[in-house]
């Protein structure tokens, strides 16, 4: 696990945050990657002990994401939504149904491990805690003419009992600008073409974004890849509603992590299933990489893709450099910029996140 860390947020981003707009994560995928990075997303995701994880070695943008969730971590960034309000198609019971179905998945990855580590009578796992928290701005008019600001500030948590995690994140969301952007990193659909959209600022809570995941770490000197199995869902509690999701999202996916040397590659892909039922399922990935400086510091850049979920908006695509600092054993500082390469990303944002190691 002595991997150099990459970013911290999203955005798996595993906590959401103003960009999904899910992260902090010190890993993206899709926000949240908001934040989506990955977006799985895309939330934040905290610095992992003794080296990181396919997560950690993702975003630094909180996934408000997770995640823009998480793992997407989340990180976060605003996308267009139309006013309306949630479908009433939308029943609780698929909502049951889909949660279950991810609780059984997760559930029987940990105790089929339990069961392989007992065989190979491996050492007693080991058990970590991490908090973290941090600052996120980006701004950008997402193909409007009118331009928004968004900020978040991301708080998440995370127990992590080898090999298997749990994350927890909610952010705290200003917008202002367009009332057509949202916290939650979704689209509009294709009955927005007549609205027009107003200047306006909302300030509030966000949606809550957990995940579980399940890491498989091969021997050091394995040619094998660290491999992170993920599940996610984003719980729409947002206050008021039009900062956050409009229906519950779930995402699975997985992500790869190498080291060679003081170079470490990263990537992942996950599929979004979203139960609001004018918006379509998403895909989402990221990829990047990372340098080992020195012992405490080292540098990267990561990439996080979001397929549109409506057929009037783009697919987003931006690009994220950033820096990672070890304070001491148990404190990590990760600050991050963000350049957006379509209409439905930011024009550029930047943020950072901090976590402490218990």
């Amino acid at each position: 696990r002595n991997v150099p860390i990459a970013r911290s947020v999203q955005t798996v981003r595993n906590v959401p945050i103003a960009r999904n707009v899910q992260t902090v994560r010190n890993v993206p995928i899709a926000r949240s990657v908001q934040n989506e990075s990955t977006d799985l997303s895309a939330p934040t995701d905290l610095s992992a002990p003794n080296g990181l994880t396919a997560q950690n070695v993702r975003s630094a943008r909180v996934v408000s994401a997770l995640a823009r969730g998480g793992t997407g971590p989340s990180r976060a960034s605003p996308f267009l939504i139309h006013r309306s309000s949630n479908p009433e198609g939308q029943t609780q019971a698929m909502i049951q149904t889909l949660s279950r179905t991810l609780t059984a998945l997760l559930v029987f990855i940990a105790t089929a491990n339990l069961a392989l580590a007992d065989e190979k009578n491996q050492e007693p796992r080991r058990f970590y805690a991490t908090v973290g928290t941090g600052v996120d701005f980006n701004r950008g008019d997402f193909g409007e003419d009118i331009t928004t600001n968004s900020a978040s500030i991301p708080f998440s948590a995370k127990l992590e009992w080898e090999p298997v995690t749990l994350r927890v994140s909610v952010p705290l969301l200003y917008i202002e600008g367009s009332d057509q952007i949202s916290g939650d990193g979704t689209e509009g659909s294709d009955a927005d073409e007549a609205i027009v959209a107003a200047k306006s600022s909302r300030f509030g809570v966000g949606d809550i974004v957990t995940s579980l995941t399940y890491s498989y770490y091969p021997d050091r000197y394995s040619s094998l890849p660290i491999i992170d199995l993920i599940g996610q869902i984003r719980i729409p509690t947002s206050q008021p509603g039009n900062l956050g999701s409009r229906g519950t999202d779930l995402t699975f996916g997985t992500e790869l992590a190498k080291t060679f040397g003081l170079f470490s590659i990263f990537g992942g892909a996950s599929y979004r299933i979203k139960t609001a039922q004018d918006l379509d399922n998403i895909w989402l990935a990221s990829g990047g990489a990372s340098i080992k400086i020195v012992k405490w510091l080292s540098v990267g850049a990561a990439y996080d893709f979001r397929q549109a979920s409506t057929p009037r908006a783009t697919d987003s695509h931006e690009v994220s450099p950033y820096v990672s600092i070890r304070l001491s054993e148990h404190l990590r500082l990760t600050p991050y910029g963000l350049i957006g390469l379509s209409n439905s990303a930011p024009d550029w944002g930047l943020g950072t996140t901090v976590s402490y190691q218990f």
